[in-house]
C-alpha cells in the first residue's frame, strides 16, 4: 500500500502517535518514481507504548522518497514484556521486503529508528537469525540502546518496563551494546547533547562496541535539539533542532548514505 496509517491520536501539542496497533503488525512500501537501489525499514520511536506517527514516520517516508530512497514503514506491536514481538515484527519487514527487492528495483535494505525505535533498529542490526532479516545498514536515531540506564529518566524508565517488565535478564540481553559483532551493519548514530530523555552514553556507548568489533561506524552529536526532533515537523518554522542543524543532520545522513 501507497497510503499512511490512518488511526492516530492527536497529543496536545499536535503530534500524531499510533496507538491502536493491536495483535498484528502492519507495514507500509513506499516506492520512488526512480528507485536509486536502497530501501530503509523505517522504527518510530514512542518508548514502546506508542508510535510517533509524523516526525519519525510519515516525514522520514517523505525524505526517503525524495532522494530515491524506497521506504517500508513498520508499525510494530508492543511488547508488553514480552520483547520477541517488535523484533520479530522488523524481521519479517526485512524478509518481505527481501523477497520483493528486485520487483522494486532494491539492492541494498537498511533499516532506521528513533528512540525505542533505535532500540529496535539495533535489535536487528544484532539479533538477525540469517541474512534474509540482516540489514545491509543501520541509522540510529538518539537511540535507547542500554536498558540499564533506567536511572537517566523517566522515559527510559517506562522503555525499560514496557519491554521487559523489569526482569533483569532480559534487560542485560536487550542492552544491544553488548550484542553487536563483526556482522553487525555499517551504523551511523545521531544524538543531542542535551537529549533529556536519553542519555548520550546509549549511543557512545554501541558506537564504542561498534569500533571494538570494527564495524564501519559514525557518530554524530548535536550541540543542540534535546529528544524526539525526527525529521522535518509537519507545521513550517517550528524545529527542534535550532539553526542550520537540520540541514546539517540531514546532508550527513544522505553523505554517508551514498556511501553504504
Amino acid at each position: 500500500s501507497n497510503s499512511f496509517h490512518k488511526e492516530y491520536v492527536v497529543s496536545s501539542d499536535g503530534s500524531k502517535h499510533y496507538t491502536e496497533v493491536g495483535d498484528g503488525a502492519e507495514i507500509k512500501i513506499f516506492l520512488p518514481e526512480k528507485c536509486n537501489g536502497k530501501m530503509m525499514v523505517i522504527c518510530p520511536g514512542g518508548g514502546y507504548r506508542f508510535l510517533s506517527g509524523i516526525t519519525e514516520g510519515e516525514n522520514v517516508v517523505r525524505w526517503c522518497l525524495d532522494k530515491g530512497i524506497a521506504a517500508c514503514l513498520l508499525i510494530y506491536r508492543m511488547p508488553e514484556g514480552n520483547p520477541l514481538l517488535p523484533v520479530r515484527d522488523v524481521q519479517n519487514a526485512m524478509r518481505y521486503c527481501r523477497h520483493h527487492s528486485a520487483d522494486w528495483g532494491v539492492k541494498e535494505i537498511g533499516v532506521i529508528g528513533f528512540s525505542a525505535g533505535g532500540h529496535l533498529a539495533a535489535c536487528a542490526s544484532t539479533l538477525f537469525p540469517d541474512e534474509m532479516t540482516r540489514p545491509d545498514f543501520a541509522v540510529l536515531v538518539y537511540a535507547y540502546t542500554d536498558l540499564n540506564t533506567e536511572g537517566f529518566s523517566k522515559s527510559a524508565t517506562n522503555c525499560t518496563w514496557h519491554f521487559t517488565h523489569g526482569d533483569r535478564q532480559k534487560k542485560d540481553y536487550y542492552s544491544m551494546h553488548a550484542r553487536v559483532s563483526d556482522q553487525t551493519p555499517p551504523t551511523i548514530l545521531f544524538i543531542s547533547e542535551d537529549d533529556d530523555k536519553v542519555d548520550t552514553w546509549n549511543s557512545l556507548e554501541y558506537y564504542s562496541a561498534l569500533r571494538e568489533h570494527k564495524v564501519p561506524c559514525e557518530l554524530h552529536i548535536i550541540g543542540e535539539g534535546k529528544h524526539g526532533w525526527g525529521f522535518p515537523p509537519e507545521a513550517p518554522g517550528v524545529d527542534k533542532l535550532p539553526g542550520n542543524l537540520r540541514q546539517a543532520v540531514l546532508s550527513t545522513l544522505e553523505s554517508w548514505l551514498e556511501r553504504y
